[in-house]
């Protein structure tokens, strides 16, 4: 998967910008599900471009790569990528079998690229299975941050 890193909020800079707060995002997983040693149904999150697992509720951390590239966008091969909307995340959800969107935070102090279809991607992320087990773990949720608010 890759993110073309959107220069107008990275002033053409091939640079990440720091999460100076918590930010709601929304990570697109597929669910598999099975059954273990028992019998006992199980269920597991994977994502579905990568095959990454998931567990929901812990930090996953990743190294990024960027590239720049001069003559068209820079963008981000590798990292944890989200959709800053749940409209983005149904969209790009409609591509793969049993997959479902979640709600995820972009911890304060990650690095992140924004993109220039409304996504992201970050160097950590932690996904909930629902909005009632992020709000639990991290309080309430304030506002979004708009556009204007992302720091240069």
């Amino acid at each position: 998967m890759c993110l073309y890193i959107d220069n107008t909020l990275h002033a053409g800079k091939v640079k990440s910008r720091r999460a100076t707060q918590d930010i709601l995002v929304y990570k697109v997983l597929r669910v598999v599900k099975g059954y273990d040693a028992f019998g006992q149904a199980t269920e597991r999150y994977e994502a579905p471009y990568r095959g990454t697992d998931w567990q929901m509720g812990v930090k996953k951390t990743a190294t990024m790569k960027v590239y720049d590239a001069k003559t068209y966008y820079a963008s981000v091969e590798e990292g944890l990528h989200s959709c800053l909307t749940q409209a983005r995340a149904r969209t790009r959800n409609s591509g793969w079998n049993s997959t479902r969107v979640f709600p995820a935070i972009i911890p304060k102090g990650s690095n992140v690229y924004f993109g220039t279809n409304g996504e992201a991607a970050s160097n950590a992320l932690i996904v909930y299975k629902n909005r009632a087990e992020l709000v639990k773990a991290r309080g309430a949720i304030g506002p979004g941050i708009k556009r204007a608010q992302i720091a240069i």
